[in-house]
């Protein structure tokens, strides 16, 4: 079995990555923007979001599950810049 660690930042441009939207779900983003770029905990993510802060913890072992995946079963591509991602994506709502 490998070990390999995810930081925050592979996760951000993981998920704000243009090949990667379908893997996403916009919640899922979502998460990401509160947890990393607000600095919110699970619980205040959850009050936000309508759901328990347990469910959240699960959706962001999901999320860095995945993005381990991704990394290890592809080399990276260009990354992007997710602030700016980030940005727009609360501009929709």
């Amino acid at each position: 079995m490998v070990s390999f660690h995810v930081t925050k930042r592979m996760i951000c441009e993981s998920v704000g990555h243009p090949e990667h939207q379908s893997l996403f779900s916009r919640a899922e983003r979502l998460i990401v923007i509160l947890y990393v770029y607000e600095g919110m905990t699970y619980e205040e993510i959850g009050l936000v979001i309508d759901v328990q802060g347990s469910e959240i913890k699960a959706m962001y072992a999901s999320i860095y599950n995945r993005v381990a995946f991704l990394t290890v079963a592809r080399p990276q591509s260009k990354p992007i810049h997710f602030a700016r991602y980030a940005r727009g994506l609360r501009d929709q709502q």
